[in-house]
């Protein structure tokens, strides 16, 4: 028998394999109701399936891999050339240039936003010692939509500081100093020192 020619994106290769495959239809039964031979009918569902097997979600991302391979070394350029931006002004009848400031914050957030794109986005878990010497475990950052910065991880970190018990307080009340020459002087505390 011939082979026709049966296209994997067309409406009718679709419909014949949604009936069989979603709607649980045999064969027979599409072909008998398009009034089409069998095996036109297998043809269709073969070639929508090939066409999916070819066109998964892991080729797709596997060719944007590709295509941003291809360009990174563009991209950098780019942005080496955003980040060290200059621009003319003139004062005084001569012209000089100046770090253009727009642009080179327009470079920041876009290697910026390179970052937040390729930060890791699974939890994990890192092993990390306090001072009493005994382990815990400590979740990860997971990156999100907001940048996390310097000042988010010192105000986290002043956070698990506070939490934990204050150490003694103790007051000095004298001490001795010693000279280069190995003589001791003793020093009384000031009057106007709190106590």
């Amino acid at each position: 028998m011939a082979r026709t020619n049966s296209s994997p994106t067309s409406e009718v290769s679709l419909r014949r394999y949604y009936r069989n495959h979603e709607l649980g239809e045999g064969i027979p039964e599409i072909a008998a109701a398009e009034g089409v031979a069998e095996e036109t009918v297998r043809q269709s569902i073969h070639a929508v399936q090939l066409y999916r097997t070819r066109h998964k979600v892991e080729h797709a991302h596997e060719a944007m891999v590709g295509v941003v391979l291809n360009a990174t070394p563009k991209v950098q350029r780019t942005l080496d050339k955003v980040l060290t931006a200059k621009t003319e002004i003139t004062v005084d009848g001569k012209t000089r240039k100046v770090d253009d400031l727009s642009m080179q914050l327009r470079g920041v957030e876009m290697v910026k936003g390179i970052i937040q794109t390729v930060q890791p986005r699974g939890p994990s878990t890192a092993v990390q010692i306090n001072n009493a010497n005994t382990a815990h475990a400590q979740s990860a950052r997971v990156a999100s939509s907001s940048y996390v910065g310097m000042e988010d991880m010192l105000t986290e970190i002043m956070k698990e500081q506070e939490a934990q018990p204050a150490p003694e307080q103790r007051q000095l009340t004298g001490a001795k100093l010693e000279s280069t020459r190995g003589e001791y002087e003793e020093i009384e505390p000031a009057d106007d020192v709190d106590e």
